[in-house]
């Protein structure tokens, strides 16, 4: 099992590489307040001082933490772990600039708006899955394999597209009960 310390951050990683929709164009990030004014106990209310302010541990107690949870964790969760590292790996500085945008605007939404995003990510999924289901293996893996390499757009021209040909789909059935 992966300590629960480490399971939101494993979970959000899987989570946004795979499908987490573009909230919006990435904002330009503002600098970082002089440290100044930081020195100054004037409050910057952004969150990237959280890491500053955390408990330290001692050294190497996250890394035996972490081996110890992949060790417990079943092969399917470790392949899970295994492409999201994959599909980090191969992201470009300004991919890897806009994930980390979208996860900073995720984080800094509020509990309930978080809810709801992922409310329609799993609502998604749902309507995915179910669509694979219907293809024969072969495409399934095929077409699974594709939606992983595709940027936020093209994976939303993906899903109008299935969403268009399903609604073809359930609109051809009362047309052939009115035919006989």
């Amino acid at each position: 099992m992966i300590p629960k310390s480490f399971f939101p951050q494993v979970c959000l990683l899987a989570l946004v590489s795979c499908c987490l929709p573009s909230f919006s164009a990435p904002k330009e990030v503002p600098p970082n307040p002089p440290r100044e004014a930081l020195k100054a106990g004037r409050p910057d209310h952004n969150r990237s001082m959280l890491d500053f302010h955390r408990k330290k541990r001692p050294l190497g107690d996250e890394q035996i933490e972490l081996l110890h949870s992949l060790l417990d964790a079943p092969p399917e969760r470790l392949r899970v772990i295994r492409q999201t590292v994959e599909r980090i790996e191969s992201m470009s500085p300004e991919q890897r600039r806009g994930m980390k945008a979208r996860l900073k605007r995720f984080r800094d939404k509020s509990p309930h708006d978080r809810s709801k995003v992922m409310s329609d990510f799993k609502a998604r999924q749902d309507f995915l899955n179910r669509h694979w289901r219907t293809l024969d293996p072969p495409s399934r893996t095929r077409e699974m394999n594709l939606f992983r390499k595709m940027d936020m757009g093209e994976r939303a021209k993906y899903l109008e597209r299935i969403r268009a040909i399903q609604k073809g789909s359930e609109a051809k059935p009362s047309n052939k009960s009115e035919n006989p």
